[in-house]
C-alpha cells in the first residue's frame, strides 16, 4: 500500500481565466465539489493516508479553508498543505519534502485534474520493473498538445516535444496524465545549484539516461485535465 502523496496545486490555471481570478485552479467545482476533493477522494480510496499540498502563497487562505474543511469530512487520511512563496516549478519545492517522503514510495500528481485508474495495477507494474518513477498513461479521443513520451517496452528512452509529434489531427492517442508512482531516489535527481525546476523538463532526462523511467498505460481509465473552459465544461457534463 502506498500511503503518501504529494499533489501540486499552485499553478495559475491562466487558460481558465476569469475563474481563476477568484479560484485557484485545483479548487474549481465540478458538480459543486472542488476538483482537489475529488482527488483526494480517489487517493483515499487506494489507502493513500497522507496527502501533502504544495500551493501558492498567494492562495493561502483559499488552501486552508479547504484543507480545514477535508480534514474535517475525512477519517482515514489526513491533509497537510505546504506553501512555496516564490515559484519554483513542479520539482523545486520537492526537496522541502524529503523528511516527508521518508524510505517509502509515494505518489506525486498534479492536482488540478479529474483521474480515475486502478493504483493497485500501477503499484503492481511499478513494483514487478522497480523503475524510479513509474508515469501514468490514458488513452483518450483527439489528445491535445502534449509532450509524447517515446517508448521502449515501457522505458522511457525520450520525450519528443516537437509539434509534429503531438496528434493535433489524431482521433486517439495517449497523454501523460501527470501522475506518478516514484521511490525516494527521485530526489536524488535535485539540482541544488537551481531554485526553479520542472519535473518533465529538468528531472527526467537524467532518469531517462538511467532508464529508469516507465510509463504504463492504464485501462479503464477516465481523465479531465480541466485546463480550458470548454474541457472543465466537459467534465461537469461527463464526470
Amino acid at each position: 500500500m502506498i500511503k503518501r502523496a504529494i499533489v501540486l496545486a499552485g499553478g495559475l490555471g491562466t487558460r481558465l481565466r476569469p475563474v481563476t481570478y477568484e479560484i485557484p485552479k485545483p479548487l474549481v467545482p465540478v458538480q459543486k465539489k472542488p476538483i482537489l476533493s475529488h482527488f483526494v477522494s480517489f487517493l483515499e480510496r487506494y489507502g493513500v493516508q497522507h496527502v501533502a499540498i504544495v500551493a501558492a502563497a498567494r492562495d493561502r487562505s483559499d488552501f486552508d479553508g479547504w484543507a480545514e474543511r477535508e480534514n474535517a469530512l475525512r477519517s482515514k487520511i489526513h491533509i497537510e498543505v505546504f506553501y512555496e512563496e516564490e515559484p519554483s516549478g513542479t520539482f523545486g519545492w520537492l526537496r522541502n519534502l524529503r523528511d516527508w517522503v521518508g524510505s517509502e514510495p509515494f505518489f506525486l500528481a498534479n492536482g488540478d485534474s479529474l483521474m480515475d485508474f486502478d493504483l493497485h495495477m500501477l503499484k503492481k507494474l511499478h513494483a514487478s520493473h522497480q523503475p524510479v518513477v513509474s508515469a501514468v498513461l490514458v488513452r483518450i479521443e483527439k489528445p491535445y498538445k502534449a509532450d509524447r513520451f517515446v517508448l521502449e517496452n515501457n522505458v522511457v528512452v525520450d520525450v519528443d516535444n516537437s509539434r509534429e509529434s503531438r496528434g493535433e489531427n489524431d482521433e486517439v492517442g495517449f497523454v501523460n496524465v501527470g501522475f506518478y508512482l516514484a521511490e525516494p531516489e527521485l530526489l536524488d535527481y535535485d539540482d541544488l545549484s537551481r531554485k526553479f525546476l520542472i519535473t518533465e523538463k529538468d528531472i527526467f532526462p537524467r532518469i531517462i539516461t538511467d532508464r529508469k523511467l516507465m510509463a504504463f498505460e492504464m485501462d479503464p481509465a477516465r481523465f479531465y485535465d480541466c485546463g480550458t473552459l470548454e474541457r472543465w465544461e466537459q467534465a461537469i457534463k461527463e464526470w
